[in-house]
């Protein structure tokens, strides 16, 4: 008889995100440096964006997590995971990095 394992890495816990009030040192430097405040703004909502994605996916992959390990997952409940779509999880998380990396470039031009 032969078996099969599947093994999927443990996914590390990310830090908890800062909270407004850690942000207000660096926005106050950038401000007083001349950065646009609503670019600041547009920085915080972009990386709320990305954690909410991460947190979706992050739910996917402990769905998968949980019917692996249980004995009453059912072949059918494999089958319906592997064609679960995550392109809108992925679709959002590329954009919403894109936007945060090219706001933090145009206000690394204000933190020199």
């Amino acid at each position: 008889m032969t078996r099969t394992a599947v093994a999927f890495a443990r996914v590390a816990e990310a830090p908890a995100p800062a909270s407004i009030t850690e942000l207000r040192p660096l926005r106050r430097r950038l401000l007083l440096a001349g950065a646009d405040p609503v670019m600041l703004d547009f920085v915080e909502d972009d990386l709320a964006e990305a954690r909410g994605a991460i947190a979706a996916l992050a739910d996917r992959l402990n769905s998968v997590e949980v019917a692996l390990r249980s004995s009453q997952t059912r072949g059918a409940d494999l089958l319906a995971l592997s064609r679960a779509d995550c392109e809108e999880e992925l679709g959002g998380l590329e954009v919403s990095l894109a936007n945060l990396r090219r706001r933090l470039a145009q206000l690394a031009v204000h933190s020199r």
